[in-house]
């Protein structure tokens, strides 16, 4: 089609050209991407901020923090309009890489320069404080989001709850959570499962196995992961036979497990010393197509090899 318009005499135009870069970076052919540029320039076509961006993105996801820069810094050198997404690109990158004064700077640049930031730039600054544990600066940062007039979404109220019970505030995530609910915002299977995940992980199953059962009188659908996060909990517990009934419930309620449903179960078993059981679900788990884990594989054969187990019902 590119070679169509180019031989019936129509010169192919800036957006024209981006097109090739764009499809180049989601591919991480950065290369190509940079001679697609480099031919646009001989060709006297000037690639747009836009085009940039997209390098700077592709440079940024692959973590490569120093080609980006570079690319930020020909954005500026040829007196281009540095947007809101060209910043936002590089301060997500930052946050990735887990330097976050660096992406601080460059976010409290951006009134200096007129910019606004966006819901997706405080995400990202978010997102990469609660990594570091900064959460009383995480915290503060979602104040002025708000105070700037600028709602968070459903993903930046999911980032700072994952934040908060990553970080041990489950009792503020809960607080937090539960005043989402009377605000009338929707709380997706996303959110619930954080909380789900925190409590089984923080030994308060009461609360996680609460938060679970709310899910179907919300009329949310249970996913493998949430399943997979509750049977976890109950085998930590050493509840094996509340483990085995949700598991068993998860199928009928036509939620297939997966193969970390069936590692964790049978893990949980090996942790009881329920060896026969835990020998059918992997015979079990093989035929449907899944693999034991290098933790389990390694248990499993020695039970197999050691004489003396319990291989009784």
């Amino acid at each position: 089609m590119f070679r169509e318009i180019s031989d019936s005499g129509i010169a192919p135009n800036v957006h024209t050209y981006s097109v090739f870069p764009d499809a180049c970076t989601k591919e991480g052919k950065m290369k190509e991407a940079e001679g697609v540029l480099a031919i646009m320039i001989q060709r006297g076509v000037d690639p747009n901020v836009v085009t940039y961006n997209t390098l700077m993105d592709a440079h940024c996801l692959q973590g490569q923090m120093d080609e980006a820069i570079r690319v930020f810094n020909t954005i500026v050198d040829k007196g281009l309009h540095l947007n809101i997404v060209s910043r936002g690109i590089l301060i997500n990158g930052y946050c990735k890489k887990m330097k976050i004064d660096e992406a601080m700077h460059l976010f409290r640049e951006l009134p200096q320069r007129g910019l606004k930031p966006s819901t997706e730039t405080f995400s990202a600054m978010l997102r990469g404080l609660f990594q570091i544990g900064r959460c009383g600066v995480a915290q503060k940062l979602f104040k002025d989001m708000q105070t700037a007039g600028i709602n968070p979404d459903s993903q930046t109220d999911g980032i700072l709850l994952d934040g908060l019970c990553k970080n041990g505030h489950i009792s503020e995530a809960l607080s937090l959570f539960h005043m989402m609910e009377s605000n009338g915002l929707h709380l997706d299977i996303v959110k619930y499962s954080i909380l789900i995940d925190a409590f089984c992980k923080d030994k308060k199953l009461d609360t996680a196995k609460a938060l679970f059962s709310d899910l179907s009188f919300k009329g949310l659908d249970l996913n493998v992961k949430t399943y997979t996060m509750m049977i976890q909990g109950l085998c930590e517990e050493g509840l094996l036979h509340e483990a085995k009934e949700l598991f068993i419930k998860m199928e009928r309620n036509g939620c297939l497990p997966n193969d970390a449903t069936y590692n964790t179960i049978i893990r949980g078993f090996i942790g009881q010393h329920k060896c026969y059981k835990a020998l059918i679900l992997v015979e079990e788990m093989v035929q449907r197509g899944f693999w034991v884990d290098t933790s389990n594989s390694s248990v499993i054969a020695n039970i197999i090899s050691t004489k003396g187990q319990d291989l009784t019902p």
